[in-house]
């Protein structure tokens, strides 16, 4: 008893003496006892920068087909997603394609009407110019909107190396896909697109122009917009639930978090956000006066005396 009772009081006499050298400002050293009762935490990767990395394809009929290639080949792909997206391409080219032959040239409607005052102006200048202006613009910046997802896309298809789920903390799989494979999954399911996304730029461009009315200036900005969105509804209409469920819980690590590749992704990042704020529509309703008053301006002018 004699002997516990010392080794208490000098464990007291010891702790009170490191107490006093702490407040003296010395460094204590804390035993081996009182160590036992801090707690230890791991070190955690938070780096918001990694996580934005992993992006999934897009709920349409070319990301289905971008999904399954890379997980299953290109041949599966085909046979499973091969049908939307065929009915995607072939429903958006028609639509773009014979609306662009199917409507009248901008030189037919520069054809001048003149009056008993020999003032001479054109059936394209019935449509006042603001109004075209805007419905251009509306236009260019919904269709624009996909451009995003097709740069997603390409990188998924050249260079993403890994998978996992949703979950952050789900295991990445390596993905085994060769250079040659790879370029046939782009050829297929992004440059199909941009060819697509380009002919209906093209012919709701032209279908603004030449309208003949107000009323169908407005009808032709949303009309087009429907055709851009048929590989969506072909999606929704032919993809399988099973399909489906696991395009939206898979997630592909890309090179590339930002539209600009070749610079450091915060600068990139502040780039893009100060035009996204204060140049991007400035510089679509500038594109779109240009193109208007260059079209309605090419002589002869809209409205002009006759010699």
């Amino acid at each position: 008893m004699l002997i516990v009772s010392l080794s208490n009081e000098n464990r007291g006499v010891k702790i009170a003496f490191l107490d006093f050298l702490a407040a003296k400002g010395g460094r204590r050293r804390a035993s081996y006892g009182e160590c036992q009762d801090i707690p230890v935490e791991e070190e955690q990767d938070t780096n918001p920068d990694e996580e934005r990395r992993w992006v999934a394809v897009a709920e349409n009929a070319y990301g289905a087909f971008i999904h399954v290639a890379i997980q299953r080949g290109v041949l599966t792909g085909v046979l499973k997603c091969g049908p939307m997206l065929v009915a995607s391409v072939v429903l958006q080219m028609i639509f773009a394609l014979e609306l662009f032959f199917a409507l009248p040239t901008i030189n037919s409607r520069k054809t001048e009407i003149c009056n008993a005052q020999n003032e001479c102006y054109q059936i394209m200048c019935r449509i006042p110019s603001s109004l075209q202006i805007a419905a251009i613009s509306i236009f260019i910046i919904l269709m624009l909107n996909n451009v995003p997802g097709m740069f997603r896309h390409a990188q998924i298809s050249l260079f993403t190396s890994f998978q996992r789920g949703t979950n952050a903390n789900d295991k990445n799989i390596r993905i085994p896909v060769s250079r040659t494979t790879r370029f046939i999954i782009f050829t297929i399911g992004v440059l199909s697109e941009l060819a697509t996304w380009m002919c209906i730029v093209i012919s709701g461009t032209n279908f603004i122009l030449t309208a003949n009315t107000v009323d169908l200036v407005i009808r032709s900005t949303v009309a087009i917009m429907f055709v851009q969105n048929v590989d969506e509804v072909v999606f929704d209409a032919c993809c399988p639930s099973e399909m489906s469920s696991n395009i939206a819980s898979t997630r592909y690590r890309i090179v590339w978090m930002t539209l600009i590749p070749c610079i450091p992704s915060q600068k990139s990042e502040s780039v893009e956000y100060f035009y996204g704020l204060f140049f991007h529509l400035p510089f679509v309703i500038l594109t779109s006066t240009t193109l208007v008053l260059v079209v309605r301006n090419v002589p002869p002018a809209c409205v002009h005396l006759l010699p």
